[in-house]
């Protein structure tokens, strides 16, 4: 497989195949904003508001997070990136301003606390996620 260049990053997924993807399903909240992502884009795709199924995990991974940020050190892990960047990704397709503020928000706060964009240099799907 060669590697996936986007954004000028270079992911080889040969070299660390589960690397590449431990962010999509490390843990339930990861796993319930990937399936909040794929369901919400197939409600997109076929042009209907977000289904019973999209919300359900939304839910999931709304309360999960706010499990997480009760934790002092939450902005440390880079799980949390990844599952706010997907709820601002959802809110900005379905054209909720007020959720895609709020998420806009969370992570420009966890990015400064983590030292800014270049403090997240080491993780190539993490500036993807925050690219997209």
């Amino acid at each position: 497989m060669s590697p996936f260049k986007h954004f000028q990053i270079s992911i080889d997924s040969d070299s660390d195949r589960l690397g590449c993807f431990q962010l999509l399903c490390l843990d339930n909240m990861s796993l319930h904003a990937t399936l909040l992502s794929t369901s919400a884009s197939e409600d997109l795709a076929s042009n209907r508001p977000l289904s019973s199924e999209t919300r359900s995990h939304l839910r999931h991974t709304l309360s999960m997070l706010g499990s997480r940020l009760q934790n002092a050190n939450a902005q440390q892990h880079d799980q949390l990136i990844y599952v706010v960047s997907i709820l601002a990704l959802v809110a900005v397709l379905f054209d909720d301003h007020a959720a895609v503020a709020v998420h806009s928000a969370g992570l420009r706060r966890i990015i400064a606390l983590r030292g800014g964009f270049r403090a997240l240099s080491y993780s190539p799907m993490l500036q993807i996620s925050l690219d997209r």
